[in-house]
This record gives C-alpha cells, sequence and structure tokens, in this order.
C-alpha cells in the first residue's frame, strides 16, 4: 500500500522542559555479550538535537526556547491521529501521584565520581579532587571533566567554590560526554538554583576555549533521588524473581533477568491502584518511560535496564515496557522493524490481554486504535494488523501521550504506520524466529570486498548469522556480474559464539546461479580453516542471490561472528 503525507498541519512552539529531547535513530537488538550490545539495547545509531532548555535564574544565561513538532503532513497515512496535550494527559494516563510522591522525597547532596577528562586534563587530578584528596582542580581553556552522580536526581542546585573569577559551561550528558539534555553559563561563583528540577545522571563542567583558568575549590551537586533509586534504597536486596533463560520472562530473549527492584517500582507507580485494567497499567508505565533521556549508557549492566541511568532509545524503552508489564503478570514481547527509514529501524512492544496481542510504543508513548474515546478499555491494535495495512485507515487513530520526542521528520517516519508495512524484515524477537536481512554487494573491477570496517547501518544484520536475540538470516543480492562467469564468495568469521557450543552448520540458497562447491559448510572453533567458507557458483545474470541460512531455532544462542565478505571471479 503506497502512503502519503497528510495535508493539513498543526505546528505548536513550545517550551520545553529539560526532560525533552530529539530520537533520531534506533536499529535493532544485538544479543546480549556481543562487542555490539549496549546493556541489551537495540541502539546502534543515535543522533540528537539538543535538549530543549528550561529558563533559569539570572546567575545562569538565558537560553532560547525548543520548537515541538506537531505536524500532520508528516504522517505517512490516512489514519487519524490524536496528539495528547497536557489538559488530556489525566483522561489517557491514569494520575496516582506517582510523579508528585517522587520530587516530594528530600534533597541530597550528590556523590561525584569521575567518568572521563577532556582537553588534556589530568585525570588523575580530577580523581584526587571529587574523590576527597585533593582540595584544588584547576581546569585550563577547553579543558573538561565529566562525572557521574550516584543514580539519576532531579537536580535543583550547583554549588561553585573557586579562586578568583567563574567562568564554567555546565551540561547533563550521557556517559561518552556526546549528548546535551540540558547546558547552563555559569559566570560567577556561589550556589546556582535552577527554575525547574532537570534529571541528570552525567554532569560535564567545562572551560571555555576563550576564558581563564578556572580553579575549583569545591563543587557541591544537589537535588532529588529518582523514583528507581529510591526503590532501590528502600529494598533490602535486589534480587532476581524471575531467571534470564525462563520463558514467561520476556526478556529471555537477552538472557536479563527481572530483578526484585522492577516490581518495587512497578507497585509504586501503581500506588495499590488494583482496579486499573491492562491498557492503564501499560499507559502508566509509558508516561514514567516518558522520563528517559534518548542516548546509550555503556558504564552499567545490562541487568539494570537503564533505570539507573534514565539514558536509553527505543529497544532500552521497550526493554523497560515489557519488564514493568512481567511484574504485573501480563504476557508481553519485543518487536523489531529494520531497515526503515533506510538505515534505520525501530523497536516496539506488543502486550497480551483479552485475549489478543496489542501494539505499544514506548518512545511516542502511542498505540493504534479504532476506539480513542474509550481511556480504559480500547480496541488497540496488534502487529499483525498494522503490517497488514490496517494503520493506514481513516477509522483508525494513533494515540501519542510522549510529544516530547516528536521532534524531527524521522520521529514519524517511526511512529508509522507505514513503518510496519515497510520494515524489513520485522517481527517479534527470539531465537526461533528467522529474520532475512536484505544485503547487496557490487562487482568491482579486481573484486569487491566488505570488512567489519563496513559493518554500519546501512548494513544490518551483517554482524550475525545464527540465532541469538534474533535469527538472523542474510541474503545477499551480488550485482554487476557477468552471465556464464565462475565466482567466489567467501565468509571470514572469528569465531562460533553461543551458549549451545560444537559445529555450527550453515547453507546457501540460490536465485540466478547455479553454486558449483560448498553448497553446505561447517564452522568449528577447534579448526581454524574452518572459519572461511568459500561458495562457488556460476552466474545466470547480471543480479544473483546467495541466502545465507541455518537450520537452528533456539532455544539457546548459537551464531557465527561474520568479519569479512569478499567476492572473486573464480580462476
Amino acid at each position: 500500500m503506497e502512503h502519503t503525507r497528510k495535508k493539513a498541519a498543526l505546528t505548536i512552539a513550545a517550551c520545553i522542559a529539560a526532560s525533552a529531547f530529539a530520537l533520531a535513530g534506533c536499529t535493532p537488538p544485538y544479543p546480549a555479550g556481543s562487542a555490539s550490545a549496549a546493556g541489551g539495547d537495540s541502539t546502534v545509531s543515535e543522533e540528537y538535537s539538543s535538549a530543549g532548555e528550561q529558563g533559569q535564574e539570572a546567575a545562569l544565561l538565558s537560553v532560547p526556547e525548543t520548537e515541538l513538532l506537531l505536524d500532520l503532513e508528516l504522517v505517512e497515512g490516512d489514519n487519524q491521529v490524536l496528539f495528547v496535550q497536557d489538559e488530556q494527559r489525566e483522561q489517557y494516563i491514569p494520575q496516582t501521584g506517582w510523579r508528585q510522591t517522587e520530587r516530594s522525597a528530600p534533597e541530597e547532596t550528590c556523590t561525584l565520581t569521575v567518568v572521563s577528562v577532556g582537553g588534556e586534563a589530568d585525570q588523575a587530578e580530577a580523581e584526587a579532587f571529587f574523590s576527597g584528596q585533593s582540595q584544588e582542580l584547576t581546569l585550563q581553556p577547553g579543558q573538561s571533566v565529566l562525572v557521574e552522580l550516584n543514580g539519576a536526581h532531579w537536580l535543583s542546585e550547583i554549588q561553585v567554590a573557586a579562586e578568583d573569577e567563574v567562568r564554567l559551561s555546565v551540561r547533563c550528558s550521557n556517559n561518552g560526554g556526546l549528548n546535551t539534555y540540558w547546558s547552563a553559563e555559569l559566570d560567577q561563583a556561589g550556589g546556582y538554583t535552577l527554575e525547574s528540577p532537570v534529571l541528570c545522571t552525567y554532569l560535564q563542567l567545562r572551560c571555555p576555549e576563550d576564558g581563564q583558568a578556572v580553579q575549583l575549590k569545591q563543587l557541591v551537586v544537589r537535588g532529588v533521588p529518582s523514583l528507581y533509586e529510591q526503590v532501590l534504597r528502600e529494598i533490602p536486596e535486589d534480587s532476581v524473581v524471575m531467571e534470564s533463560t525462563d520463558e514467561s520472562n520476556p526478556l529471555s530473549v537477552y538472557r536479563r533477568p527481572l530483578l526484585s527492584s522492577f516490581y518495587a517500582l512497578a507497585d509504586r507507580l501503581l500506588d495499590g491502584q488494583d482496579e486499573l485494567t491492562e491498557h492503564q497499567k501499560i499507559m502508566m508505565f509509558m508516561d514514567y518511560i516518558s522520563d528517559f533521556r534518548v542516548g546509550s549508557d555503556s558504564r552499567h549492566p545490562g541487568n539494570e535496564l537503564n533505570f539507573r541511568t534514565y539514558i536509553a532509545a527505543c529497544g532500552g524503552y521497550s526493554n523497560v515496557l515489557v519488564a514493568l508489564a512481567a511484574t504485573q503478570g501480563i504476557p508481553a514481547r519485543l518487536l523489531t522493524l529494520a531497515n526503515y527509514p533506510e538505515g534505520n529501524g525501530h523497536a516496539v512492544c506488543e502486550i497480551y490481554y483479552e485475549d489478543g496481542w496489542h501494539l505499544y510504543d514506548p518512545t511516542y508513548g502511542a498505540y493504534y486504535t479504532t476506539t480513542p474515546e474509550n481511556t480504559e478499555t480500547p480496541a488497540v491494535l496488534g502487529y499483525e494488523e498494522l503490517s497488514a495495512g490496517a494503520g493506514d485507515d481513516s477509522a483508525v487513530t494513533c494515540v501519542v501521550t510522549s510529544l516530547a520526542r516528536l521532534r524531527t521528520e524521522t520521529d514519524y517516519d517511526f511512529l508509522g504506520p507505514a513503518i510496519y508495512e515497510k520494515a524489513d524484515p520485522k517481527g517479534v524477537l527470539g531465537s526461533g524466529e528467522p529474520m532475512h536481512y536484505p544485503l547487496s554487494l557490487d562487482w568491482q573491477p579486481g573484486g569487491a570486498i566488505v570488512d567489519e570496517s563496513q559493518f554500519d547501518t546501512s548494513r544490518q544484520g551483517i554482524q550475525f548469522l545464527g540465532a541469538t536475540s534474533i535469527c538472523y538470516m542474510q541474503d545477499w543480492t551480488l550485482r554487476g556480474l557477468t552471465p556464464g562467469q565462475a565466482y567466489r564468495f567467501t565468509v571470514t568469521a572469528s569465531y562460533v559464539s553461543g551458549e549451545a557450543g560444537g559445529d555450527f552448520v550453515a547453507r546457501v540458497e540460490a536465485e540466478n546461479a547455479l553454486v558449483t562447491q560448498n553448497e553446505e559448510h561447517t564452522f568449528n572453533n577447534d579448526d581454524p580453516a574452518s572459519m572461511e567458507w568459500v561458495i562457488e557458483f556460476t552466474a545466470q545474470s547480471d543480479a544473483v542471490g546467495l541466502d545465507l541460512t541455518h537450520d537452528y531455532r533456539g532455544p539457546e544462542y548459537h551464531y557465527i561472528l561474520p568479519i569479512q565478505f569478499e567476492l572473486q571471479q573464480a580462476e
């Protein structure tokens, strides 16, 4: 079905709170423990625009408003869209008072730990200062230090004591220091009170290039710990409630257990309102997820599911949603939507209730329904319906509650409904669910090679062949060949990985070609020579299809890690 953008438009400019940010990309997941895994998150490509800044008191320099993009022209379909505004939130999201409870906790002085330094600053000196072993830290122009708070906090005050004049830029970021969620310029020593609380896990101080060296004597950061941080401190032990391999655990595809802190958090969010429907509980959980920043974090164990840092992307949001649903005995599962828009992808969830699966997108707090006026038990569409094009219908409404994440045209690509039809591959995660990733290679004089340096989001699925959180298959299209010519297509792997162990057997199925040797191949870690699979074939067209497949369907992980693909003429 062809999708067209809507003709009517609604654009609203607003000053967004510091929790607002733009999402530009997230792609399908990698297996836990792999080199590309980011705590079970499905993010590979992440681009961000600056966080919506909020007004500060006079001690901080003013910051501009940012524009919230609510544009019906960007919706890819004939469906209706309901942007849930502030005055409508109580109708669509049950109000249990958890936000008020979270913010009413006592403020505290945060413990600061050095993550990294920049501009040739001395890390040892920074660590000594923030650990209390040194009484002074000098930052030269262009130098910076990134510190981690003891868990995410809603910041209220930053106090700086220094020799002479102070001129520092301060920003909330991720552990790589690449993202800006909130920023301010401090132009004098003393205490700086934020007008509205700012959610922060990592804080960077930087001395401007055109400034004077700053001799810090003290840095005090105060705020209210996040709800999850409060929960962690209340429970005696964060024990495993549901094992990482338990099939009823929706995160078993990533080998992540469900911890007691997840259950305690869900209880705090729901506040004993047992009468809520499954849909209302999911809406409550997505409202909680709307506070998360966009980014990735590599400093914390994947088992924490980004709860401590409140930094994730679509895959991380989905992990959090299915985990919270599982604490309430609500079945849930994860889905991936690859290669749409081009070079990108998205992750969403399905929740099971009332004898059916229903799709929810925690990135945008969104769902598709034929009964938008019903906010307790709406008829929410599932993946199979959306995949078949049911979302592209004027009788269907996409309800969106996390408006702060609608900031670019790409966000609307992720929102759908076209992505549910056009993503390739797409579907439910799991080692028993084969997904065929389309890949291509163009013949060049002398041959063609794709190695690890070229493994990027334009070649999704190239890093694995086998069963992990996804059952990876590779469908290669080789172009520019000469009919009748013999070729060699060589797959080089680093090793066989996964829990199953032993040989990994792969097969090739050809289209417009005759495979003459090595239609099947066995990879074995004890035989280094087996790490090269040389497929010999004769082209019958200028475009040949080679589908690399396997018969393994789990439940244990079992896969190879390719590092190079080479196409050469046979001698």
